[in-house]
Parts: structure tokens; sequence; C-alpha cells
């Protein structure tokens, strides 16, 4: 096993990726990931936690021996990878243990690190879809943004809006204004970061901000900030592909909101491409094609719509029974009888 510089620089090649372009995706400058390479420098714990997600691995297998970070740091990453791995494998309750074990070390009584500490817990929760405790988690580092850097306020605020929207949407409560304030003040501050930096992080915030215009009806709004995080994410890596099929989906379902049926044609056959040959996702392939087929009757094409739910409803009966009773019922609306297929 190489050095830590040398595990960068091999996972690097392998993705063909330049290291302006690793640095553009983690928020670093080039020269920096140069010295990483280089083993001039040693990466932060959060540096490396970056980069482990932009080539789509664990920390831990991005640099094998932990040693080679010095004995000060190894406690620290060696509960950081626990936590990382437990989370991978949807242990979360085990990934909550580990943090709260991991309060008592030196390394979180610094405030920065803390608070990405707590970051690291409101996600576990929302994993889990109790978007509740991850806002209460997440709302007193709402109220200390100025003390975090830019990029660690960007996160509190990316997920507190993202929290906040999902609580909404699932309790019904008028809160999605509120969402739209945590996430318009993270593109504010996004502003003052690097344009080249972070496109993930931009696209996500984007696409959220879509999702919430959606959500109070404003479509234009939506299809804008839609069309914004499909720009940034279009130059993508692999880790992006999930991201980007389901925005693909988000835009089509916009265009079906907006009766601009062959848009919302195009824009469902992409989605429906990138799920079935990259993701290999059925239940997003299973949504596309359900939107692809409402707009195929919209647009006359009665003979593709059919056709098209055909294919969705013998889909659905292999991944979800609420699509088949979706697609059922909208065909049937469409007067369309799907029989046993």
């Amino acid at each position: 096993m190489g050095t830590i510089g040398e595990q960068i620089k091999s996972h690097r090649k392998k993705m063909g990726m330049s290291q302006t372009e690793l640095a553009k995706l983690v928020g670093v400058s080039q020269g920096h990931i140069s010295h990483l390479e280089s083993n001039e420098k040693q990466p932060s714990l959060s540096i490396l936690a970056d980069i482990a997600k932009v080539f789509g691995v664990t920390i831990s297998r991005l640099i094998g021996d932990t040693s080679a970070l010095g004995s000060g740091a190894y406690d620290v990453l060696d509960i950081s990878i626990e936590i990382d791995q437990q989370c991978l494998h949807e242990q979360f309750g085990e990934a909550r243990r580990l943090i709260d074990e991991a309060r008592n070390m030196p390394y979180f009584s610094d405030l920065h690190n803390l608070a990405a500490l707590e970051v690291s817990l409101a996600i576990t929760y929302v994993h889990e879809e109790n978007h509740e405790a991850a806002v209460r988690i997440l709302k007193p580092w709402f109220e200390r943004l100025g003390e975090l850097g830019p990029g660690l306020a960007v996160e509190v605020l990316y997920w507190l809006g993202y929290a906040t929207r999902l609580a909404a949407t699932s309790t019904g409560s008028e809160k999605i204004e509120e969402a739209l304030a945590f996430l318009r003040e993270a593109k504010s501050v996004l502003a003052f970061v690097d344009r080249r930096s972070r496109l993930e992080t931009r696209a996500m915030v984007e696409l959220e901000l879509g999702y919430c215009y959606r959500d109070i009806g404003a479509s234009d709004k939506a299809l804008e900030s839609l069309q914004q995080a499909n720009a940034l994410l279009s130059p993508r890596v692999a880790y992006m592909d999930r991201q980007l099929a389901y925005l693909t989906l988000a835009m089509a379902e916009e265009y079906e909101r907006a009766q601009n049926w062959e848009q919302c044609v195009d824009g469902g056959m992409r989605a429906r491409d990138l799920f079935r040959n990259i993701v290999r996702d059925a239940e997003g392939e299973c949504k596309a094609l359900h939107t692809v087929a409402k707009a195929l009757v919209a647009l006359g094409r009665r003979e593709d719509a059919l056709k098209t739910y055909h294919e969705a409803y013998a889909l659905a009966k292999d991944t979800s029974l609420t699509m088949v009773q979706a697609i059922s019922e909208s065909a049937a609306s469409s007067g369309f009888d799907l029989g046993d297929v």
C-alpha cells in the first residue's frame, strides 16, 4: 500500500481526472492537490472525506494504512472511518453511538470540528427519515453560522433546508418558505466561494431550491433552479450519476406540471436511460416511464403511451406495489386496461 498521496493520485488517475478537476470538486486549489499527492502536505480529515466522496470510496479504502497519519491523528481517523462504515451499511444507531463517543475527543472540542460532527449526526437522522430530529440538531448551528467557515456554513444550511422541506412534506406543515430561506442563504454564502469549486454542493443547493419552488407551485422558478443544477452536474463524474438521474426526472416532472409535453417526454426518456444504463435503479426507471406515458397521452400519442404504460407496469410489479397501483389508476383514467402483463 502506498502513501496517502500516492493513493489519492492513483484513484484520481483511475477516474481520468486532472488535479484541477479534483481540486474544483473538493473546493481547494490545484496546488493543494499537488502538495497532497507529493506528500508535501498531510490532508485534514474533512479534505480526506471530500476526496473519498469524489472517488466514491470510504476513507479507509482511500488511504489504506491509517498509521501514515501519525499516532496523534489515528484515534480520530479510526472513529471517523467507523462512523463512515456504519453509515455505509445503514447502521445509523451504531453511527450515532460512535458520534457520541467522539465528542469526548480533544479534536472535537474545536468548534468547527464539533459542528462537522453534528452535521454527520443530523445526516443519520435524515437517512432514517426522522427529519424533525435533524432540524433540531442543526438549528442551534444556524444561530452560530458566523463562527463557522463558509464551507461548513453551507453544509449546515443545505441540510437544514433539505430536512426542513422533507419534514414539511411529511407533516403537511407550512414550512417550505423556511426551507427556502435556508437554501437561499446557502446560495448567497456560496457566492463568496470560488465559483469553480464545490460544484456538487452548488448543484445540490439549486436542486433543493427547485424542489421547494415546485412544492409552492412556482414552476418557472423551479425549472430555472433545476436547469442551473443540471448545468453544474453535466460535467459529471461517477458519484454524481444518481443525482443527475433524479435531477433529470425532476425536470421532466416540472415540464409535466407546466404542460410542456414534448420536453416532458424528452426529459423523461433521458431520465429512464440514466436509471436503466448507469444508475441501475429500477424504481427510478419506473417513475420516469410513468411520467413519459402521461405526457404521451396528453400529446395524443395513445399507441406509444400504451406501450410505455405496459413497460412501466411490468417494471413496477418487480419493484413497488405502490407504483403498480399508481400506474394502473393513471392508465385507467386515460382509458387503458393494462391487464396482467
